[in-house]
């Protein structure tokens, strides 16, 4: 039950099951080599950072990112990320994004036999002419926004509303939901509006039941025309060589039974694809934030079902699909129990 304050639910998808121990980043930020190296070095260092590791890096690498502040550079500045290995600098692909201070990502490869602690050097590079196209790309139809992997397509994010099927009623027609989301190899892994429920929608995160003004209000069963999601405006999008993502404004509207609408609540999404360094995975971290759209408070009342959503492939049955949780429940008993994680393959 919430008025005013921010509701945020971050959730990982591994496209391919994988462990990824905890990381953190320390920084050192040497205020005398800014001063002593000069413009006509090589290369300028910035910043060196170190990754104390709590366990083995695995093969698809794990991605880290580290908050600074840097000084004042040209606006054409180039900057680069090498590890340091003994005496020998290895570069690796970085991605910074902005905001009041700068943030750069990067990937910790596996190092067999390596230290405990990698050490990385940020530093200003000479500056290339051209420019590379990102490999983490979007791609845009007007109407689903694609994140891509070079050309591989690997999730889409419908902003235009998807009409349904011929001869269903009008009311299940929706925006702002991921389908198809594919395995690194194509298959897709969602459906959408299936004959038996078609308020399902792929990968989507409505609330089921709702108490807002007095009355309670249900944004999943958009069926029984009492609430919907809808798509408003992207807040930003980012592409570059280790992620690709987008942030989406969603509006969740309450249909007044007297006619008209309102807005309860506003939504955040952030989806970001990393690209990892095994060929046949990639990570998907998927964020959503609420706030009340107004001064009415919105009480999530407690429901069996509702938040977030994954409508699977028809491919997938109970024969030759499988649920196991972090509490060792599988499809027989894990509905309505919670759990750290949830692996769902097949």
């Amino acid at each position: 039950h919430w008025a005013g304050r921010v509701l945020r639910v971050p959730v990982a998808l591994n496209i391919r099951a994988m462990s990824l121990p905890p990381f953190s980043v320390r920084l050192l930020l040497p205020a005398v080599l800014l001063v002593v190296l000069t413009p006509r070095a090589e290369a300028q260092r910035l910043a060196t950072l170190t990754v104390p590791l709590n366990g083995a890096v695995p093969e698809q690498g794990v991605p880290v990112s580290v908050e600074l502040t840097l000084p004042v550079l040209p606006t054409d500045a180039a900057l680069g990320l090498s590890e340091v290995r003994g005496s020998e600098r290895e570069p690796v692909p970085m991605q910074m994004t902005a905001g009041t201070t700068a943030r750069i990502h990067w990937l910790v490869e596996p190092w067999a036999g390596g230290p405990v602690s990698r050490v990385y050097e940020l530093a200003r590079v000479p500056g290339r002419s051209g420019t590379v196209a990102p490999e983490m790309n979007l791609a845009d139809t007007g109407e689903v926004l694609t994140l891509r992997a070079g050309e591989q397509e690997l999730l889409g994010y419908h902003h235009a509303v998807q009409a349904p099927p011929d001869g269903v009623d009008a009311a299940f027609a929706r925006s702002g939901f991921i389908h198809p989301l594919r395995t690194p190899h194509g298959q897709v892994l969602t459906r959408i509006q299936p004959p038996d429920h078609f308020h399902h929608f792929g990968l989507w995160a409505p609330w089921t039941h709702v108490l807002f003004e007095g009355r309670e209000v249900d944004f999943w069963n958009i069926g029984d025309r009492k609430g919907t999601v809808r798509f408003a405006r992207f807040a930003d999008t980012a592409t570059g060589p280790v992620f690709a993502e987008y942030r989406a404004e969603q509006e969740h509207i309450v249909l007044l039974p007297e006619g008209g609408e309102k807005t309860a609540l506003h939504e955040v999404q952030t989806v970001r694809v990393y690209r990892l360094l095994a060929a046949d995975s990639y990570l998907l971290d998927l964020t959503i934030g609420l706030r009340c759209a107004g001064d009415s408070p919105v009480r999530l009342l407690e429901y069996r079902y509702g938040g977030l959503g994954w409508r699977t492939t028809a491919e997938w049955n109970k024969t030759n699909s499988e649920v196991l949780t972090s509490e060792g429940r599988s499809r027989r008993d894990a509905d309505g129990s919670t759990a750290r994680w949830c692996l769902v393959q097949g």
